[in-house]
């Protein structure tokens, strides 16, 4: 991805960020405020609307499923993405 992102910053002048991954809230955050930043314009309502609505949600979530145990089978980015998020929701991951 990077030789291509250099390849556009060259031939258009448009910036470019490398992200390691858009999973989860911060992720994500960084990836909006770096549209809004190259833009020149703010985020739009609808979308911190929307991420008032999923902080929301995973508030209430964690009160449900805080606490609980969980396995989880998948590639090794995956199950360590999936991990991480787990973590900050207070699941308890069984240990191998």
């Amino acid at each position: 991805m990077r030789r291509s992102a250099v390849t556009m910053e060259k031939k258009a002048g448009v910036p470019y960020r490398l992200f390691d991954r858009l999973c989860g809230l911060s992720p994500n955050d960084d990836f909006i405020m770096f549209l809004s930043q190259i833009s020149g314009r703010p985020v739009p309502m609808k979308y911190r609307r929307q991420r008032g609505q999923l902080v929301d949600a995973m508030l209430d979530a964690h009160f449900h499923i805080g606490g609980r145990k969980l396995a989880i089978g998948a590639n090794p980015t995956c199950c360590s993405i999936s991990a991480a998020c787990c973590m900050r929701w207070a699941l308890r991951l069984p240990s191998r």
